[in-house]
């Protein structure tokens, strides 16, 4: 939007006016001439001036800015390499490639000017005489650490996310920029990860079972990609092998067919990635390989050399990419991977409150892996957490500058870092703004990034925001991976979530009534109160456990979500979202607050009040459903009232033996499992079932059946000090239906509470909560 500005400057401005103009190369490229439109609407802004944009052979009396590759600019620039430099008569800025320019200009508005830029609808412009724009003395130039830098997403219109991600000299949020903004589609059909089921989805499975994973003693093709309806491919079959070659030869000819009808460039990596799951395929053949190699990555690097082959001799130039993600996450022991394939390694392992180090070596080991034995990497990183963890706040930005230094270390070519939630995101505008910075710059000054955000974002309080973020690294030292829960932020207690709103409270008092400020600092508070409606469960045990009773309970769970949603609907107009992405983020909304309702139980079942050892209660709220085939609902018949029911089970998936198994998911390892058996259930009644024994770990969940249906987080149970310790693992539950010998009633299992029973004197109720 042009801001308008007041008629005093601009009368002042016409009687100290300079003959500033922008000159352009004889024959401009489409995004040289952005370049010009970028720089004159930024001076405009700032200084109420049009400059004249002409052609570097025509007279003017300059000063001039040359943009682009102008007589005046220097030769030989490397690719988004980019110059700003001063000469007699003006300026030059200039740089190599489709985007180097548009860098250059980025630059002088931003170091010189002081231009900012906070997401797709909010900047700051300062305001300045044109005779004080510096035009002398500046000498800069410099070029992107990576050659491809993404943050996934911005959420915004094509147009106005292209702009501001060029501002910040990020390559894209889905991997493209519009032409014109010097983008390209990076990745080709069909899209850029989780492609096996994309390249399958039309196999006809009746014809074809081999093609994919053996599960058990099923072949099973999975309806999508995710852990629980989902698969893999069998990928030694020779048959699929030539399938899955001449679909990928197709794609790239359809795709270079449509882009040389557009006039534009044909894509340059092709994604042939594995579904999101860890079903890979136990068949005799793939299982040999697996062992040989020690990861399931070696049959995926002996499947993608088998198409890399083929696909250089007719595209030399195409890159074919897959990815080093959960148990393809370690590189094989002998299969080095062909020179045209690049391998995404995807952090799913590290503890994201700190930077990749010998104290947290998960990914660090990983990465060093595949770099001995490839020269190209895509490192996929992760900037949220997801679930009911969404929003909620860490300081990762700490580890933005100290990790890519890694990354760019290890040989690393692209980095795509996911950060989703437009609304709700932890600190999102000043994590966005760090990640964009160290993206190009891994070097960058920490401190002196954090300092101007503040300054310039939250104005009055910009201490108040620096105080709250460094307040988060003074807690509890959590364990936070990639797809966390709630209880996993234990950094996030009673102490802190007070001192928390201490400071955001005297920021208030110092902010109040100066816009932009104060709605950027209503903003901040959507962490807090998502702490309050996610940590409830959390939060209140311990002050139960301290006062016995919650009459003074410092928080109202509802009414905190009520003010976040306040908050959050001002932020969606503020944002100008696309409507349907508007309409996500309000059906997150409805469930956040049935989160804020779900009621707090403290009771310790009957059958375990003699128990004199630890107690943790895991009730049916807090349990994470797959909603297809799971609903909580009110059960008369459950002793807490209500129930998690698989409803309508498909004999094939669910008929007895009954399993269950704990996970974790930081280190990928199965530390318990069981089944119950047809013979031991009690059919149409509550019963409670001890499960059996497990160790439990920082990230243990609880699953049920085969497709992980439900599930609940036990990490909370997890004494690192008595790690070896086996825990009892108990679950009330109730069999329905012929299906598990009952008289009557339709088919299902209930599942009423978990209970987990372990060592210690003294009897505490701790209540898990997952999604």
């Amino acid at each position: 939007m042009i801001q308008h500005l007041p008629l005093a400057f601009v009368l002042f401005i016409s009687t100290n006016i300079l003959a500033f103009e922008i000159r352009l190369p004889k024959n401009p490229t489409e995004q040289e001439k952005t370049a010009s439109e970028e720089l004159a609407e930024h001076i405009f802004k700032m200084t109420g001036v049009n400059l004249s944009v002409g052609k570097e052979d025509e007279p003017g009396k300059g000063p001039f800015f040359y943009i682009g590759n102008t007589l005046k600019a220097p030769s030989g620039l490397s690719e988004e390499a980019w110059v700003i430099k001063s000469l007699p008569d003006g300026i030059i800025l200039t740089g190599g490639g489709k985007r180097g320019t548009l860098y250059a200009v980025a630059h002088y508005l931003e170091d010189f000017c002081g231009v900012r830029w906070w997401n797709p609808a909010e900047s700051d412009i300062p305001k300045k005489r044109l005779s004080d724009l510096p035009v002398e003395n500046i000498d800069s130039s410099g070029k992107p650490a990576f050659e491809n830098r993404t943050i996934y997403s911005t959420y915004a219109s094509r147009d106005s996310a292209d702009k501001f991600l060029s501002r910040l000299r990020l390559s894209g949020d889905v991997g493209t920029l519009s032409p014109k903004y010097g983008g390209r589609k990076l990745f080709g059909s069909p899209d850029s990860v989780h492609t096996f089921l994309a390249y399958t989805k039309d196999v006809d499975f009746d014809k074809h079972p081999e093609w994919f994973s053996l599960i058990g003693e099923k072949r099973v093709k999975g309806s999508s990609d995710s852990m629980a309806e989902g698969s893999q491919l069998c990928l030694t079959n020779p048959g699929l092998r030539k399938f899955m070659l001449a679909r990928l030869l197709g794609y790239i000819e359809h795709d270079r067919a449509a882009a040389k009808a557009a006039g534009a460039e044909a894509p340059a990596i092709y994604a042939v990635c594995q579904n999101d799951n860890m079903k890979w395929c136990e068949c005799p053949s793939c299982r040999e390989m697996y062992e040989a190699e020690k990861s399931c990555s070696g049959v995926l690097i002996d499947f993608m050399n088998y198409l890399a082959g083929e696909v250089k001799k007719k595209y030399p130039e195409i890159l074919l990419a897959t990815s080093a993600y959960l148990r393809t996450a370690v590189p094989p022991a002998t299969k080095i991977p062909h020179d045209n394939i690049l391998i995404v390694v995807c952090d799913t392992q590290s503890n994201g409150m700190y930077p990749h180090s010998k104290s947290n070596p998960d990914f660090l080991s990983v990465l060093e892996g595949w770099a001995e034995i490839t020269g190209n990497i895509r490192v996929w990183d992760y900037a949220v957490t997801y679930r009911d963890s969404a929003g909620l706040p860490y300081p990762s930005e700490k580890t933005y500058s100290s990790d890519f230094s890694l990354y760019r270390k290890c040989g690393a070519k692209q980095l795509f870092v996911e950060f989703e939630y437009p609304v709700i995101a932890d600190a999102r505008d000043y994590k966005f703004y760090l990640l964009a910075k160290f993206m190009e710059d891994p070097s960058a000054d920490f401190e002196k990034l954090s300092v101007d955000f503040a300054k310039r974002y939250y104005g009055p309080a910009w201490e108040e925001f620096l105080e709250y973020r460094a307040q988060l690294s003074k807690g509890k030292k959590p364990f936070i991976s990639m797809y966390p829960t709630a209880l996993d932020f234990s950094h996030l207690d009673l102490a802190m979530t007070a001192a928390i709103g201490q400071i955001l409270d005297k920021g208030s008092a110092r902010i109040q009534g100066t816009d932009p400020f104060e709605r950027r600092w209503e903003r901040l508070k959507i962490a807090f109160y998502r702490i309050i409606v996610f940590r409830k469960k959390v939060l209140m045990s311990e002050y139960f456990a301290v006062h016995s009773s919650l009459e003074k309970y410092p928080y109202d769970a509802e009414d905190a979500c009520r003010r976040m949603q306040a908050i959050e609907e001002k932020v969606i107009a503020d944002l100008n979202l696309a409507p349907h992405v508007a309409a996500l983020e309000r059906t997150r909304m409805k469930s956040d607050l049935a989160s804020a309702k779900k009621t707090v139980r403290f009771s310790i079942p009957e059958k375990f009040r003699g128990h004199h050892g630890k107690i943790y209660v895991f009730e049916p709220e807090y349990a994470s459903i797959t909603k297809t085939a799971v609903r909580l609902e009110k059960d008369a018949a459950a002793e807490c009232g209500m129930s998690c029911r698989l409803f309508s089970p498909d004999p094939q998936k669910y008929a007895p033996p009954f399993s269950w198994g704990v996970y974790d998911g930081s280190t990928k390892t199965y530390p318990g499992s069981g089944r119950i058996f047809a013979k031991d259930i009690f059919p149409g009644q509550y019963h409670w079932y001890k499960l059996g024994e497990s160790r439990l770990t920082p990230g243990a969940i609880l699953y049920f059946f085969p497709t992980w249906a439900m599930q609940w987080n036990l990490s909370e149970a997890f004494d690192p000090l008595q790690e070896n310790v086996r825990w009892e693992i108990w679950a009330n539950m109730k069999f329905d239906g012929s299906l598990f010998g009952a008289s009557s009633g339709e088919n299902g299992i209930s599942v009423e509470c978990i209970v987990v029973l372990g060592p210690g004197k003294n009897q505490s109720v701790y209540a898990g909560k997952s999604d």
